[in-house]
């Protein structure tokens, strides 16, 4: 009855337009076409992301949407099989051509998502839509039958790359520009590809998160990113030095006309002459030389054992935003 329910909020009359999913054979370079014509293109609806993944155990399917056979947006989902179930993501989809389509058709969409991959077929589905966090999203979701899956919402924020370094600076908060005025005293930058500075600045990483007692991302996953993107040139390694010794290191990666912050890594000594101030400023400089649009600051959590690193992201004072959550 409650998804009756919510069909009516969505479709009077009881009037259900039609959706398609075809299931694809699209190359890499087809599918960096259709990212690239979306503004707000995010990387775990990416090639590489989904590349990635397949490399690690799981399976990917892609799908293209068509609404009265018109091509309006395209989705990945992954595939894990658990003895006789089979595990669903839906990461951050679907993605539309237009973004005017994403009020109207998300949420009929998931729908049909769910109806495809479901518990009765024995398939558990876990979606994050690409849905700002708001009430009426919310509460549409759960009329039809979807469930919240935990607490967590992904927030994050992102800089328009298309205002000038001068306006960049700009919008710093006083600390975060100072701090940055001070780094550039006292840092060398590189920026690299080479597998060795991906080992090393992964190992770092490594015994930051047994420090600090959080899981972090998968280092398998970071490495086989690394070996999906880098004849690309989507990753990209920058590393602070002090007296020509490592002191800090983070990963960007491309997708669509977007970048993202992926991971970092701050020592002692990084910390006393503020390397990430220095890197990120530099990382968003090589992505405007590239020619991206957006860059994302890759989460601002509320968990407070990330409260320092969120509020030093929070300094670049870039656009926020939050998605609706996980459902399942």
């Amino acid at each position: 009855m409650s998804m009756l329910n919510g069909y009516n909020s969505f479709f009077p009359n009881f009037y259900a337009p039609i959706y398609q999913f075809k299931q694809n054979n699209l190359s890499k370079d087809e599918w960096d076409k259709l990212m690239l014509s979306i503004e707000n293109a995010n990387l775990e609806q990416s090639w590489d992301y989904a590349e990635a993944l397949s490399k690690i155990g799981w399976e990917i399917e892609r799908y293209l949407i068509y609404y009265n056979e018109t091509l309006i947006g395209f989705f990945t989902i992954f595939i894990k099989r658990v003895f006789f179930l089979k595990y669903i993501r839906l990461e951050r989809g679907p993605l539309f051509l237009d973004d005017s389509y994403q009020v109207n058709h998300t949420i009929p969409i998931l729908i049909k998502i769910r109806a495809r991959w479901n518990f009765w077929k024995a398939q558990l589905l876990l979606i994050k839509p690409e849905l700002p966090f708001q009430k009426v999203y919310y509460d549409s979701l759960c009329s039809m039958g979807f469930r919240l899956a935990n607490k967590l919402n992904w927030e994050s924020s992102k800089v328009d790359l298309l205002q000038s370094e001068e306006k960049l600076l700009q919008n710093m908060k006083a600390n975060w520009r100072n701090s940055l005025k001070k780094s550039m005293k006292n840092l060398e930058l590189k920026i690299t590809t080479q597998r060795a500075d991906l080992d090393w600045l992964l190992d770092q990483y490594e015994k930051f998160k047994m420090q600090k007692k959080i899981i972090g991302v998968a280092r398998e996953l970071i490495e086989a990113m690394y070996e999906q993107m880098f004849d690309s040139g989507t990753i990209c390694i920058l590393i602070a030095k002090y007296n020509n010794t490592p002191v800090a290191g983070i990963i960007i990666v491309t997708h669509g006309r977007s970048c993202s912050y992926l991971l970092g890594w701050n020592g002692e000594i990084g910390r006393k002459f503020n390397a990430h101030n220095f890197l990120l400023w530099h990382a968003i400089k090589e992505a405007k030389l590239q020619g991206e649009i957006l860059f994302d600051l890759g989460g601002i959590l509320s968990d407070k054992r990330y409260k320092q690193l969120s509020e030093f992201k929070s300094g670049l004072n870039g656009k926020k935003y939050a998605l609706v959550g996980n459902f399942y």
